[in-house]
């Protein structure tokens, strides 16, 4: 969950996730809501760190379903 959280933070303000996302209950995708700001450019991609300190890149998934 600390990766997902870095990534939510990049984008904006964490509102909430699914439940599926919060218990880790057999999901193969998280879903968060986000507050952004709609003027702002929207990544493609984000540059985040693991627990273990190995970076990686992030795809982006702007979808609302």
């Amino acid at each position: 969950m600390d990766s997902l959280s870095w990534i939510s933070n990049g984008l904006g303000e964490p509102l909430y996730a699914n439940e599926c996302t919060t218990k880790v209950d057999c999901i193969s995708f998280a879903r968060v809501v986000i507050e952004m700001d709609v003027a702002r450019v929207l990544p493609k991609k984000l540059k985040v760190e693991n627990p273990n300190g190995r970076m990686f890149e992030q795809a982006v998934n702007m979808n609302g379903c």
